[in-house]
């Protein structure tokens, strides 16, 4: 006796764009990634023009940092509890606000509110984020999960590159920081229209007895699947010990480009752009790369190289050198 059920083929990226729900879902994204990555790289022009301090510039990528390796740990379960819909709605709705405030912040002395405004609008993200993940299995069916998470994935990156770029010709051709704040709220707020247009039921939480008992059993029983697995647990941890430097990199990357270079802050797009474009045409070689390479090679190599070519970084005397590593460290 054979089984005659047969397994739905696989939805392409063409297929579940043309899901109206998840199409709002991803253009909500893709408009207010590119706004995040305007402000986030603006934040950081600001305070190195008005205190040319790297200890300000560490500041205020720590200030970035601190809500999602803390708050980030428990917004899931609350996501669990509370309407998906409404979380994304508000949290659109107070960043658009949040990032007005970045506006009024014109001198070192009053440095402390953009520290402040900076850290509230990275909290509030902390539960958009994981509200919006736990929406798509609910607009695109089980057979376009792949796809669809590949897409949010990719959009996020190329989104970020866009707005970096968007960040370094405004601040550094208009020569103001306002149009970049306003332009990252308006992101928002037209996520916030896209997203209101969604049906009310996607955002509906299941039933009580479907969730974890408690907000930090929940986050007990996550911590203990992670330490079960010496995979993941492995995996966590060296992404934790690369991201650290590469945090650090990232600080010293404004100032080392406007200051210690003089290329000016529109070289930043360019940077970005050069990086980026080779991780997107890197990521069609992970497939092959795949059937020839355990995966373990494949990430110790990457670090490796990633590690000498950054090191490089700091042999460079002009822009363009500094253009051609970025390429080459992208595809590692």
């Amino acid at each position: 006796m054979t089984d005659s059920t047969v397994s739905p083929a696989p939805l392409g990226v063409r297929a579940i764009l043309r899901i109206r729900d998840f199409r709002l879902l991803w253009l909500g994204q893709l408009i207010s990634e590119a706004g995040d990555g305007l402000t986030n790289l603006t934040l950081l022009l600001l305070v190195n023009a008005l205190t040319g301090s790297t200890a300000a510039l560490a500041a205020m990528a720590i200030v970035l940092a601190i809500p999602p390796l803390t708050i980030g740990l428990v917004a899931g379960t609350y996501v669990d509890r509370i309407d998906r819909r409404r979380i994304m709605l508000a949290s659109d709705l107070l960043r658009a606000i949040v990032v007005l405030g970045f506006i009024f912040v014109g001198s070192a002395s009053s440095l402390w509110l953009l520290y402040i405004l900076a850290f509230v609008q990275s909290a509030i993200g902390t539960f958009f984020t994981p509200a919006r993940g736990s929406v798509i299995p609910r607009v695109v069916p089980s057979e376009g999960l792949l796809a669809a998470n590949s897409l949010a994935q990719a959009t996020r990156v190329i989104s970020g590159i866009v707005g970096a770029a968007l960040a370094g010709l405004i601040v550094g051709i208009v020569g103001a920081f306002w149009p970049a704040f306003v332009l990252d709220a308006a992101s928002f707020l037209a996520s916030f229209l896209l997203i209101a247009r969604l049906p009310a039921a996607v955002g509906r939480i299941e039933e009580v007895s479907q969730i974890a008992a408690g907000v930090r059993g929940a986050l007990l029983v996550g911590l203990r699947t992670i330490g079960r697995s010496r995979v993941l647990s492995t995996t966590i941890l060296a992404l934790a010990v690369s991201m650290l430097g590469l945090g650090a990199v990232n600080v010293l990357f404004v100032p080392f480009v406007v200051d210690v270079l003089r290329a000016g802050p529109a070289w930043l797009g360019p940077v970005e752009i050069a990086q980026s474009a080779s991780m997107i045409l890197a990521s069609g070689l992970i497939s092959v790369l795949a059937r020839r390479f355990a995966p373990s090679a494949i990430v110790s190599i990457g670090m490796a190289a990633v590690a000498i070519i950054i090191a490089a970084c700091g042999l460079v005397g002009a822009i363009w050198q500094l253009l051609g590593l970025m390429f080459l460290v992208g595809w590692f």
